[in-house]
């Protein structure tokens, strides 16, 4: 059994058997945390909550 690593790539090669590559996956992308997206989730909910409220005030105020 032969084992070889290049940077990404992990071979492994057996004699009595065909051989196979693992490849470890890119670590370039970000992934925010849970409670992170939770906050934006809300910031945007609350955001459209409040300005559908000012819209109903803005539109009593015009017909009083």
């Amino acid at each position: 059994m032969l084992f070889s690593s290049s940077g990404k790539a992990f071979r492994v090669s057996c004699p009595h058997a065909s051989s196979f590559t693992v490849e470890k996956p890119d670590d370039g992308g970000v992934v925010p945390e849970p409670l992170t997206m939770l906050g934006a989730g809300a910031a945007v909910a609350f955001g459209g909550a409040f300005k559908r409220k000012l819209g109903q005030a803005k539109k009593n105020d015009k017909n009083a």
